[in-house]
């Protein structure tokens, strides 16, 4: 269920409980109106809830009906004699102006304060009054549990947008009303709200680079450069100075010689590093491409760094032993242990129209010189109309065709089949399988963790496709390009004798082998177009498949 609230699309929150429920309405400065005697906070807070605030707002929130809503917070506090957990002698405690503090500067991590209603609770902070009191009382405990919820499984859910590729891009599955009973009852609230965020270093990093951008953004940001001819070194151009002034601004240009209208070798060098940290051709010139990435507004790469930390909420916050990040949005996979990388390599992914999804597994074994079994969307799209014209066309892919499926299945001769008789819905009759060896799609290692999507690691027999700058040429699979160092890396190398001599030797012999993994090796398929690396620089990289701007539209309404 989608809820519109000011433009931004939230999610159904998952927990069924009833007091999470309750807990997840924003209350509006409204909905606290009701009559009735009041006989101190205590008798406040009963009045209120028995008035069913959310009746009185209109609707209920995240797919729960209003009165289901109103009876989780009212047995909540039911069950604790309406006593209060943020205030004491009528007044808010530190534990209050420890959360209040957290939510004021929830921006910071690129949530928004309003989502916890900051503006009333420092209007109802310095309140005497026991209605005023109460009303604080249940604000606090909302935005207590929104903020919690927020970090722990993030303020969108991109499967309520687009289910056939973010079926399971949350991977994070959090009793967060077991969670925020720990919360309350935790001695040292400041930690306890400390890692509700995830600890994962991109993403601490990231949030870092997000402060530093609105403090750029505070001072002006940047101008827009003018359009006009490629600027290179030798050039003298009115533009310059401009150019200058904006490679400065975020760090690219060193030099405060901001007069000068010659295109020198230091400025080449300053354009070089800008297309680096932007996914560009790096000639060291400003042509189109990298004059409209130097354009982009500041406010917009602040809302590209706030959607990229959205999707880190998503992700285990578990960084023990091996773990596999692969970036579809950055071409690129990385190796780590236990939070450190120890490896990092190019990678193909999907086409945009057939597009990597975004999910979590756990590899458990690698095939080495694997059979490829052809997916049968390929077989009726692509192979049928080949086969259709030459029967015979398949043969020197060395791909056998064979009729039915599993261990029944028997090899039959494609000369003898009337090809332009079999319909697309007919080719699941067969099974068309082809052979080890360096013409297979697969290369000579397959890197297995079982999913829904039958999207893996393998190797390759189109290298080619790595010099390519945007590598958007799969089917969907993952193709990594050293993947006999990524086969030493996930069996453990020398400690389990799998060195990279013992992987080359046994892909030599052409035979097919299975090997399972000691410890499975969690592998996260992620969405990145904003990263931050070993060397602390910050890059964005391109919206190849268009989710940023689904994304946006989902968090702000445009």
């Amino acid at each position: 269920m989608k809820l519109e609230h000011q433009g931004r699309v939230f999610i159904r929150w998952k927990l069924g409980r009833a007091f999470f429920m309750g807990l997840l309405i924003g209350f509006s400065s409204s909905i606290f109106a009701t009559d009735g005697a009041l006989v101190g906070i205590q008798g406040e807070l009963e009045q209120l809830l028995a008035a069913g605030p959310v009746n009185q707002a209109g609707k209920g929130r995240h797919g729960f009906t209003a009165e289901q809503v109103n009876a989780g917070i009212l047995r909540f506090y039911r069950d604790r004699a309406f006593q209060p957990i943020w205030l004491a002698a009528g007044k808010p405690t530190q534990r209050a102006a420890t959360l209040k503090s957290f939510l004021d500067s929830s921006a910071d991590a690129g949530l928004e304060p309003e989502d916890y209603r900051v503006k009333d609770l420092a209007r109802l902070w310095g309140q005497t009054n026991e209605r005023s009191r109460a009303e604080l009382e249940l604000l606090l405990t909302l935005g207590f549990v929104r903020y919690v919820a927020d970090n722990n499984e993030g303020r969108v859910d991109m499967r309520l947008l687009d289910q056939k590729h973010f079926a399971d891009a949350r991977d994070v599955k959090v009793d967060v009303a077991a969670v925020v009973r720990r919360g309350i009852e935790a001695p040292d609230l400041t930690s306890f709200l400390r890692r509700q965020e995830p600890q994962h270093p991109y993403y601490q990093e990231l949030k870092n680079s997000l402060q530093h951008y609105r403090a750029i953004a505070q001072r002006g940001g940047w101008k827009s450069i003018p359009p006009g001819p490629t600027l290179k070194v030798g050039n003298a151009d009115p533009r310059i100075p401009l150019l200058r002034q904006r490679l400065a601004v975020t760090g690219d240009l060193a030099s405060k010689n901001f007069s000068s209208s010659m295109f020198d070798r230091e400025l080449e060098a300053a354009v070089r590093n800008f297309q680096m940290r932007h996914y560009l051709t790096q000639d060291g010139t400003v042509s189109a491409g990298t004059l409209a990435a130097m354009n982009v507004p500041i406010e917009k790469r602040i809302r590209q760094m706030i959607i990229n930390l959205e999707r880190w909420r998503w992700v285990s916050r578990d960084l023990s032993g091996k773990q596999i990040f692969a970036n579809i949005a950055g071409f690129n996979l990385v190796g780590m242990q236990d939070g450190h990388i120890e490896l990092i390599m190019p990678v193909v992914v999907g086409k945009t129209y057939h597009q990597t999804p975004v999910f979590n597994e756990r590899m458990t074994y690698v095939d080495f010189n694997p059979t490829w079994t052809v997916p049968p969307s390929i077989a009726a799209n692509e192979y049928l109309p080949e086969l259709r014209k030459n029967p015979a066309s398949l043969m020197r892919k060395h791909i056998r065709i064979l009729e039915g499926s599993g261990n029944s299945a028997s090899e039959v001769n494609p000369q003898r089949i009337n090809w332009k008789q079999v319909t697309p819905a007919m080719m699941g009759r067969y099974t068309l399988r082809q052979d080890p060896g360096p013409w297979n799609a697969l290369g000579t290692v397959k890197f297995m963790f079982p999913n829904r999507y039958n999207v893996y690691l393998h190797d390759t027999a189109q290298p080619k496709f790595f010099a390519e700058h945007q590598r958007t040429f799969s089917h969907g699979c993952i193709r990594v390009s050293r993947p006999h160092e990524l086969a030493t890396w996930v069996l453990d190398g020398e400690r389990s004798g799998w060195n990279l001599g013992r992987v080359k030797a046994t892909v030599a012999s052409g035979k097919s082998s299975t090997v399972r993994l000691e410890r499975p090796i969690a592998v996260n398929i992620l969405y990145r177009t904003v990263v931050i690396g070993e060397d602390e620089i910050l890059r964005f990289r391109p919206d190849v498949y268009g989710r940023d701007a689904m994304l946006e539209r989902a968090m702000f309404g445009s």
